[in-house]
């Protein structure tokens, strides 16, 4: 009987450099830094990115807390100064996100919990309680933050698609015109030949 030979893979070259030294200066890698709003990382991951927005979310619905809470403004005013201000906040350059379940559920507690607290509980039997989450999506008509950027994200790639598509048609324009100016200037240097041709002929009809 043949022994089974094992195979072993080779180990996997790490590519990362931490440091490098070019020319004597030494440069320092960061694993993570932040850029326009943005945490950029070496593992490409939101998780903590999500985090602080939803922190940052938090501070701004604390800051207009007394907003919030007031009667004397109405819950679709309240609704809307959410959505401009707090959402706003966390959503901001979110359109390249890849939107993973936990992150998900994520964004949908911190924004229940807002709508919630504008909208307050629910009279039923004679009994409050809190409204769950199919109210909510009916009362916010479904524009809740995760549909808001997958949105923006699509309507991003509809106005690249749309600005590929003007100058690709702006492209074939220029060079039909370029076609069509070649073709005059070939017209008018055959019309200049033909008329030379006959002046030369005539001339020479004349001396017979």
């Amino acid at each position: 009987m043949r022994r089974k030979q094992s195979i072993q893979s080779a180990p996997k070259k790490d590519i990362r450099t931490e440091n490098l030294n070019i020319k004597c200066s030494y440069i320092e890698q960061d694993k993570q830094y932040k850029y326009l709003g943005s945490i950029i990382n070496d593992n490409n991951s939101i998780q903590k990115e999500v985090r602080e927005r939803i922190a940052l979310g938090i501070k701004a619905y604390y800051a207009n807390l007394k907003v919030f809470k007031s009667r004397l403004v109405t819950k679709r005013s309240k609704l809307k100064l959410y959505r401009t201000v707090v959402r706003a906040i966390v959503t901001y350059a979110s359109e390249k996100w890849a939107l993973k379940e936990n992150v998900i559920q994520k964004m949908l507690v911190f924004e229940r919990k807002i709508i919630r607290g504008i909208f307050g509980p629910t009279k039923e039997n004679q009994t409050w309680r809190i409204k769950n989450n199919e109210e909510l999506d009916k009362l916010i008509e479904h524009e809740n933050t995760v549909n808001q950027i997958k949105a923006q994200s699509q309507k991003k790639k509809m106005k690249k698609k749309k600005k590929e598509e003007e100058e690709e048609k702006e492209g074939r324009r220029k060079r039909r015109r370029k076609k069509k100016e070649k073709e005059e200037e070939g017209g008018g240097k055959r019309g200049r030949r033909k008329k030379k041709e006959e002046e030369e002929g005539g001339g020479a009809r004349k001396e017979e």
